[in-house]
C-alpha cells in the first residue's frame, strides 16, 4: 500500500477547483477534500465512453421507434454490472493544512507509521495537501498526522471531511462511501409544498439516543472502561471488529460486542438508525406530526452534549450505524411523508485534541484571541468568520446535509450567540468591531451567504434560526438587509408562556399582559412555537410538573398549554415525552416514560395531541395564514378578571367561480395596447382599488373561533362576540372527557344572533370549561 506521487495519480482538484477555493465559493468541497474511493480507473474511461456513445445513438437515431432507447438501457444495464465486478483501486486523501511542515495519513492498513504514506503539498498556495493509496478500501481506520511548522510534536487529526467516525470514545477517521438508492423520490418532487411557510408545520423534536432504547442482557460489558484514544494501539482489534460486523453492502449487522455498544446503561442499549426508523414512522404517523427535528446527529465526542460539541461535520454518529443506515432512516421518513430537519451548530466547537481545534498547529478554524475565539458558557471554540475557507467549510456541511441526506430542513443553533460579539461576557472580555459595535459584522455575513447558498440549491428547504434576542429581520432576505432566515424560534413566546401558566390561577389576572405581549410582534418574522427540550431539563421539571395545583389541574393546565400552542399564530414543535405528558424531566441516559401510556391520564393527553394534530392540518385558517395579521383578530383580550382569552384564526379563499367574476369585472378597465402610453396615472388607481375591492368581496372567509379560560372556574352563558350569523361547530374542547377533562362543553354548536359584542355585529352565549380551550368553526 504504497502514496503515489503527482506524475503517478490524478488530482480530484482542477484549477477551476482552486479558483473557487481561493475565492470562498467552492461549495461542493466534500466532493474533494477528505477520503475518497477511487474506482478502477479504466472501467471509469468506459463508462464514460458509455455515456458518449449513448448521447451519439440517442442524436443518430432520436426518430427510430425506440431503438435508441433499448439500445441506451442495454449499455446502462452493462455499466450497471460492470460496475458492480470491478474493485476499489485505493483511496484519495486531501486535507485543508497551510501551516503544516509536512502531513501524512495514518491508518491499520500501514501500522499507523507516518513515514509510510505521506501527502504532497500542492504547488499553488492552496493550503492542500493531497495523496493517493493504492488498495486502501471502505472501512480502513485513519487520521491525518501533521507536523505542524515551528513545532515540534505530531499532531493526530481526525478528518474534517470524514463521511463516517469511530464510535467514541474512539477517534479515528473510516474510510467510506455515500452509495444509496434512495426511494424518496415522491417525496422530494413534492417537497416544497410540505415545506411551504403556508402550510401545516408539526415539528416533533427528539434525542435519538434517548427517544426510545432496547433492552440487552449484557452483564457488565460497558465500552467506556475503554478510554484509549491512542489509534495505533486499538486499530487493528477495531479492523477485525468491524469486518465481523458489516456485511459487504455496509449495513450493519446484530452487534454483540463493545466496540459498536455504544451505550449501555442499567440494561438499555441504543436502537440503531434503521430501528427507530420502523418505531418513529409508525408513532409519528399515529400522533400526526408533519416533520421530526433531530438534535445533532452528526459526529461528536462527548455523549452528554446531546450533539452539539460537533467534532465530524460531514458524518452521522456511528453511535447508531453508519451512514447508509442514516440515508435509510431519512429515506423510510420521506417515504411515509415526513419531513427530517437536523439541529446544526455553526457557532461553536470541542476543543478535543483531534478535532479542529489547533488543527496544523495554528488557530486555523478558531480565532486565535480568546475574547473573540472562546466561549465562555460552553468552554468550546468560535469559528473565525473572518476567513473564508471557515465559511466556506461551514457551509460545505449544510449543503453536504441537504445533498447527500436529503434533509428537509436545517435548524441553526445559538444564533445569538453568533451574533453579538458581548455574547455571555463581561466589559474587558470581548472586542467591539471596526465601528466600536457589539454586533459581530464577520458572523452576520456568513450568515446571510450561508442563507442565500442554501435557498439557491434547494429553494424547497428551509433553515430556522434558534435566536433568542430580538435582532430585527431574522426571516427577511439578505438582499433587503434581513438574515435570510425562512424560520425563526419564538423564544419570547415560550418564556412568556411558560411563565404565565406556571402562576396559580388565582393569579393570573394579574399577568394576562404575559400572553398578550407576544401578540405585538407575532407577526414581525416567521415564527414557530417551541416548546423545545431546553425547557424540560436541569431542574427546570417537565411540562406537567411546570403546572400548578392538584394532579387534575395539572393535567387540565398542560392540555391548555398545549392547545393554546396550536391556536396561537406560527408553526408548532413539542420536543418528546410532552405528548403524553412525561413526569420526570428528559435524561439523555435513558429511555423516554413509555409505561406511561399505559395510564388513562397520560394516555388521554397523547390522544389529544393527536386530534390537534390532524385538525391543525386540516383546518386552513389555523395554519395557512400564521406569519400575516390578516389572519388573526382579537375578540377580547381584556377580561383579565375571569383571566380569559378569545380571538379569531382567519383563512380568506377565493373559489374558482368567484375569480372568474373578478377577472371580468376588471377588463373593462384595462387599458388596450395601442393607448397604454396614454395612461394616467389615476386610470392605474382604479385599477388598483377595483382588484382589491372585487377581492375583498369575492372572497370566502373561514373562521375559527378560539376561547381560552386560564382558571379552574367554569364560566356559563359567557357573552362572544362573532363576525358572522348562524351556526358555529365546536370543533375541538381540551375539556372533552375523552382527554380526561371534566366534560363541560356546548354540545357540540352555539347559535349566533344579532346582537352586537366585542366590536362584532353578532354574539352567542357560550360554556367555558374550566382550565380549557375550546375551538368553534362558523359553519
Amino acid at each position: 500500500m504504497r502514496s503515489l506521487n503527482n506524475n503517478e495519480f490524478k488530482s480530484l482538484f482542477t484549477d477551476y477547483d482552486i479558483y473557487l477555493f481561493k475565492n470562498g465559493t467552492h461549495f461542493k468541497l466534500y466532493n474533494k477534500l477528505g477520503a475518497h474511493l477511487i474506482k478502477n480507473n479504466d472501467e471509469v474511461e468506459n463508462i464514460k465512453e458509455v455515456k458518449a456513445e449513448d448521447k451519439a445513438v440517442s442524436e443518430i437515431d432520436s426518430k427510430s421507434e425506440g431503438k435508441a432507447e433499448n439500445k441506451i438501457q442495454s449499455k446502462i444495464e452493462n455499466k450497471i454490472e460492470n460496475e458492480a465486478k470491478h474493485e476499489i483501486q485505493g483511496t484519495y486523501f486531501a486535507v485543508w493544512a497551510p501551516n503544516a511542515n509536512s502531513v501524512s495519513v495514518v491508518g491499520n492498513f500501514n501500522g499507523w507509521n507516518e513515514n509510510i504514506n505521506k501527502l504532497e503539498n500542492r504547488k499553488d498556495e492552496s493550503g492542500i495537501w493531497e495523496t493517493f493509496i493504492s488498495s486502501v478500501g471502505k472501512g480502513e481506520l485513519y487520521k491525518f498526522r501533521i507536523k505542524p511548522k515551528f513545532k515540534t510534536d505530531f499532531l493526530d487529526k481526525s478528518d474534517p471531511f470524514a463521511f463516517f467516525c469511530e464510535v467514541a470514545p474512539k477517534t479515528a477517521s473510516i474510510t467510506w462511501d455515500l452509495d444509496y438508492n434512495w426511494n424518496d423520490s415522491d417525496w422530494m418532487r413534492r417537497r416544497y409544498k410540505y415545506n411551504s411557510l403556508n402550510s401545516p408545520l408539526s415539528i416533533y423534536e427528539l434525542h435519538p439516543g434517548s427517544w426510545k432504547r432496547k433492552h440487552f442482557n449484557a452483564g457488565n460489558i460497558n465500552p467506556d472502561n475503554n478510554n484509549d484514544s491512542n489509534s495505533n494501539k486499538h486499530g487493528e482489534n477495531h479492523k477485525e471488529n468491524f469486518n465481523n460486523n458489516f456485511n459487504n453492502n455496509g449495513n450493519q449487522k446484530n452487534i454483540n460486542n463493545n466496540n459498536y455498544i455504544s451505550n449501555i446503561n442499567n440494561g438499555d442499549v441504543f436502537l440503531t438508525y434503521r430501528e427507530i426508523a420502523v418505531e418513529l414512522v409508525a408513532y409519528i404517523k399515529k400522533c400526526g406530526f408533519t416533520h421530526i427535528e433531530l438534535l445533532p446527529v452528526m459526529e461528536h465526542p462527548f455523549y452528554g452534549s446531546w450533539g452539539y460539541q460537533i467534532t465530524g461535520y460531514f458524518a452521522p454518529t456511528s453511535r447508531y450505524g453508519n451512514p447508509q443506515d442514516f440515508m435509510y432512516f431519512v429515506d423510510y421518513l420521506h417515504q411515509n411523508n415526513i419531513g427530517v430537519i437536523l439541529d446544526w451548530v455553526p457557532s461553536h466547537f470541542p476543543d478535543d485534541l483531534h478535532g479542529l481545534y489547533m488543527f496544523d498547529g495554528t488557530h486555523l478554524y478558531e480565532h486565535a484571541d480568546k475574547r473573540l475565539g472562546y466561549h465562555p458558557d460552553w468552554k468550546s471554540m468560535i469559528f473565525n468568520y473572518g476567513r473564508y475557507e471557515v465559511k466556506q467549510f461551514l457551509i460545505n456541511s449544510a449543503l453536504f446535509w441537504l445533498d447527500k441526506y436529503h434533509i428537509d430542513g436545517i435548524r441553526i443553533d445559538a444564533v445569538a450567540s453568533m451574533l453579538y460579539l458581548d455574547y455571555s461576557r463581561k466589559e474587558g472580555q470581548w472586542i467591539p468591531n471596526k465601528y466600536g459595535g457589539r454586533e459581530n459584522l464577520e458572523a452576520v455575513d456568513f450568515l446571510k451567504q450561508l442563507n442565500e447558498v442554501v435557498y439557491k440549491e434547494y429553494p424547497d428547504v428551509q433553515t430556522i434560526a434558534e435566536e433568542s434576542t430580538a435582532w430585527p429581520m431574522v426571516t427577511k432576505p439578505a438582499y433587503s438587509g434581513g438574515l435570510g432566515f425562512g424560520m425563526k424560534w419564538n423564544m419570547g413566546w415560550m418564556h412568556d408562556t411558560l411563565n404565565y401558566f406556571s402562576k396559580d390561577p388565582v393569579y393570573r389576572k394579574h399577568h394576562q399582559d404575559d400572553l398578550k405581549f407576544t401578540f405585538w410582534y407575532a407577526f414581525n418574522e416567521n415564527f414557530i412555537l417551541p416548546l423545545s427540550h431546553d425547557e424540560v431539563v436541569y431542574g427546570k421539571k417537565s411540562l406537567l410538573e411546570k403546572m400548578p395545583g392538584d394532579k387534575w389541574q395539572k393535567f387540565a393546565n398542560l392540555r391548555l398549554l398545549l392547545s393554546y400552542m396550536y391556536a396561537f399564530p406560527g408553526k408548532k414543535l413539542l420536543f418528546m415525552g410532552d405528548e403524553f405528558a412525561q413526569i420526570n424531566e428528559w435524561n439523555h441516559e435513558r429511555s423516554l416514560d413509555w409505561d406511561l401510556l399505559d395510564n388513562k391520564m397520560h394516555n388521554n393527553v397523547y390522544l389529544m395531541v393527536k386530534d390537534l394534530n390532524n385538525l391543525y392540518k386540516k383546518e386552513k385558517p389555523l395554519y395557512s395564514s400564521d406569519f400575516d395579521y390578516k389572519g388573526f383578530e382579537w375578540i377580547d383580550n381584556n377580561d383579565y378578571q375571569n383571566s380569559i382569552l378569545s380571538f379569531l384564526r382567519i383563512f380568506k379563499d377565493i373559489k374558482e367561480d368567484n375569480l372568474q367574476n373578478i377577472q371580468q369585472d376588471i377588463k373593462q378597465y384595462v387599458i388596450p395596447e395601442d393607448k397604454k402610453q396614454h395612461k394616467k396615472q389615476d386610470e392605474k388607481k382604479d385599477l388598483k382599488q377595483v382588484t382589491q375591492q372585487n377581492i375583498q368581496q369575492n372572497a370566502h372567509a373561514s373562521y375559527i373561533l378560539i376561547c381560552c379560560n386560564f382558571t379552574p372556574v367554569p364560566r356559563y352563558n359567557y357573552k362572544i362576540g362573532v363576525p358572522a350569523p348562524g351556526e358555529w361547530e365546536e370543533i375541538f374542547n381540551s375539556d372533552s372527557e375523552f382527554y380526561g377533562g371534566s366534560g363541560h362543553g356546548n354540545f357540540g354548536k352555539v347559535t349566533a344572533q344579532e346582537i352586537a359584542s366585542h366590536n362584532q355585529k353578532y354574539s352567542a352565549c357560550i360554556t367555558l370549561p374550566p382550565l380549557a380551550a375550546i375551538f368553534f368553526k362558523k359553519v
